[in-house]
């Protein structure tokens, strides 16, 4: 866990106020792409909103690795109130997925194979716990 937290640090290191908003639309591109039903729930385009909730995913992964158990308390509350907007539990390892396949090519060539192997092995964990709490 200390490793994927070095490298986790090291390529948020990496982004500049461009490389976010590539992450961002980046991310809600492939998410929407893979799962359409998903744009039905938001009422309108709303980059800001979806930075914050992308934010809030990464903030996510730093407290799995650093407070699981305050990670694991929010991820509950979460789980909860995705539900009263309708979110299926396959939208979850989906945005993950999509947010994976988006880090490489906002970071380009500066995001290690290392970095991205700790980032995919944190949504993994991440995708295990809502598991754990959905079912």
């Amino acid at each position: 866990m200390k490793t994927d937290h070095k490298l986790i640090l090291s390529s948020l290191d990496l982004f500049t106020e461009e490389r976010s908003k590539q992450l961002v639309n980046l991310s809600y591109k492939y998410f929407f792409e893979a799962c359409p039903n998903a744009k039905e729930l938001w009422s309108k385009e709303d980059y800001a909103s979806r930075e914050k909730m992308l934010n809030s995913i990464l903030l996510m992964v730093v407290d799995h690795i650093n407070r699981p158990n305050i990670c694991e308390q929010n991820l509950k509350s979460d789980i909860k109130d995705h539900k009263d907007y309708d979110v299926d539990f396959d939208m979850y390892l989906l945005f993950f997925n999509s947010l994976s396949n988006a880090l490489p090519q906002a970071l380009g060539s500066e995001l290690s194979i290392d970095m991205a192997d700790a980032w995919r092995r944190q949504f993994k964990s991440l995708h295990d716990l809502i598991v754990k709490h959905i079912t």
